[in-house]
């Protein structure tokens, strides 16, 4: 073994022993074959031990770390939680030994090794029944996949025209939540709601229901958002910070809120 195979081991194993003092019980494992695992909606990571968790769309959350003498489980999550729409969200298992518990916090997050950036602050802690004891971990992660649709999106454009706002009005927006499969928003002038949801490789929004003031400078903006969006089913494309909607020839495009 190499000189800084061996340094790297150190630190590892010291970094460990910093931490746990104690050998954990393997928690309830059900890890799924690469052929039946359902979709990766959400992953974080965090160093000083080294850790990683994913939460998959069949609630199954995995919990691990590098250190021999840690985690390694899987479990499925029982309850969920969240505040302010996607601002603070809290899973938990509690049906195995350890429980898991996993706060997520809509903050800019910063990695101390890596210097990337993620939208989320993740609070994990791991409860041992055996003997009551708590370990606490600290990382950043996002939703991955289809589920980077959880956000709040701003509307930049309509079939490719330009939106212009006053500036006494806030711009249009929607916030897709499909934890709770719920879409709410701002039109440019009133409040609206409905429902969202996810299916081969398509979003569907229900009818959107919204409150009835008007508006006289942003009225026909706000009829053709919510006409637009209103009981339909889009293809879309999204990167880090824009989103796309396309149902035949309606077209929306968003960025993400900041």
């Amino acid at each position: 073994m190499s000189k800084q195979i061996l340094i790297i081991a150190g630190l590892v194993l010291a970094a460990c022993g910093a931490i746990i003092t104690v050998a954990p019980v393997t928690g309830e494992t059900m890890h799924s074959t690469s052929d039946t695992r359902s979709v990766q909606i959400f992953k974080a990571t965090g160093n000083e031990p080294f850790w990683a968790v994913e939460i998959f769309s069949d609630t199954l959350v995995e919990f691990s770390s590098i250190c021999p003498e840690q985690w390694d489980f899987g479990t499925h999550i029982t309850r969920i939680e969240s505040e302010s729409g996607l601002s603070r969200i809290i899973y938990s298992a509690d049906k195995s030994d350890p429980a898991i518990n996993l706060e997520l916090t809509k903050d800019k997050c910063t990695d101390t090794m890596s210097g990337e950036i993620s939208p989320y602050i993740v609070v994990v802690t791991l409860d041992r029944e055996q003997d009551d004891t708590l370990f606490t971990y600290r990382g950043c992660g996002g939703f991955t996949g289809d589920y980077r649709l959880n956000e709040r999106w701003v509307l930049k454009k309509i079939d490719g025209d330009t939106l212009e706002i006053p500036d006494s009005r806030d711009a249009p927006y929607m916030e897709i939540n499909l934890l709770e499969e719920t879409v709410s928003g701002y039109g440019g002038c009133n409040r609206f709601h409905g429902s969202a949801s996810l299916e081969n490789g398509k979003v569907t929004l229900s009818k959107i229901m919204s409150t009835k003031m008007y508006c006289f400078d942003t009225q026909e903006i706000e009829d053709r958002f919510l006409g637009t969006i209103s009981d339909r089913s889009f293809e879309f494309s999204l990167d880090n910070s824009s989103l796309v909607l396309k149902n035949g020839s309606a077209r929306l495009t968003f960025r993400k809120a900041e």
